[in-house]
């Protein structure tokens, strides 16, 4: 703790080496097993304002493969060398192969993942001792996922990009590079890449009630895909609905939206974007003798709007 002595000796020493050891990592806040690790390798350097660690870990057989986490740290110029919490730095872990589902009993994942397995590698920019952004290479197999409890679960065949997240000044950013997965049931998305920032409400939880608006920005978004995993997304409901409804198909690019609000009961909002291929399902009006909504199919579509009106450009080619 911050009167003990023990780090800050620790952390002026100028190398500190194991080597071949066994460390058990027992952690009484989480509901799991201790964690037997062997052929521990441990190097901890240290100079006047930086601190270096590389731990080199062999976990047990259904855990994974051989691991290594390293980071490299710098204090403040007038602290002492055991605050660490005043430290800012950039860890990294590279996990060739392992047990997701193992993983997410030792630490805490942004999503829930029931299984899954496969190659993980991060890195996570900390500032005074807290974590602010995080870069993960994804290449995995046989995933379950729920990204919300509002939602139903995810069963992904595969998984392969780039994701990065980051939570500043009331913002949480997540953006996804060339990410393309395909579910147990074969529904294959593109690779594609997106970003999205949401707006925390002042004084509220994280949670989807609790944004305040948000920006989208995409370079490609299958309809069709988007429909058929909707349910496991937590878009909202009345989104959800929507798309359901429309049973839409067509490939979305150059996407800029831009929200005020709640994301399916939004006060103001811009997009704009192109379709093109784009069908979806006509319906009935619920009024006697009404008119409905007209179907389409193979339209290509150029649109900029607002929730007072916008403009439209529309090409119909071998469509109706």
């Amino acid at each position: 703790d911050a009167e003990s002595g023990v780090a800050d000796w620790f952390f002026s020493q100028r190398e500190f080496v194991v080597r071949s050891g066994r460390l058990r990592w027992v952690d009484e806040q989480r509901d799991a097993p201790p964690l037997e690790l062997e052929q521990v390798d441990l190097v901890v350097r240290n100079g006047l304002r930086r601190h270096d660690v590389r731990l080199d870990a062999t976990p047990p057989a259904g855990w994974g493969e051989r691991f290594t986490l390293q980071g490299r740290f710098t204090q403040p110029l007038l602290h002492v060398s055991g605050d660490w919490r005043r430290w800012s730095g950039t860890l990294h872990a590279a996990l060739p192969r392992t047990n997701v589902a193992e993983l997410r009993r030792h630490v805490s994942l942004p999503v829930e993942v029931s299984e899954g397995e496969g190659a993980v590698r991060a890195w996570i920019d900390v500032r005074k001792g807290q974590a602010q952004s995080a870069t993960v290479d994804l290449a995995l197999r046989s995933v379950g996922l729920r990204l919300d409890p509002s939602v139903q679960g995810l069963a992904i065949a595969r998984l392969q990009g780039r994701i990065n997240a980051e939570r500043v000044d009331g913002q949480i950013k997540l953006a996804a590079e060339a990410l393309d997965f395909e579910t147990t049931d074969g529904v294959a998305w593109p690779r594609s890449s997106f970003a999205l920032t949401l707006r925390q409400a002042p004084g509220q939880a994280t949670d989807g009630a609790a944004f305040s608006g948000g920006t989208l920005t995409a370079d490609r978004l299958d309809l069709a895909v988007m429909a058929q995993v909707a349910a496991r997304v937590p878009l909202g409901a009345a989104l959800a609905k929507l798309l359901g409804e429309l049973a839409p198909t067509g490939q979305v690019s150059a996407l800029n939206a831009s929200w005020e609000g709640p994301l399916d009961t939004p006060s103001r909002y811009q997009v704009k974007a192109s379709v093109v291929g784009l069908a979806i399902a006509a319906a009935s009006s619920p009024e006697p003798g009404g008119v409905g909504r007209p179907g389409w199919r193979n339209a290509a579509i150029a649109f900029d709007a607002n929730q007072t009106g916008g403009r439209a450009e529309l090409v119909l080619n071998k469509g109706a």
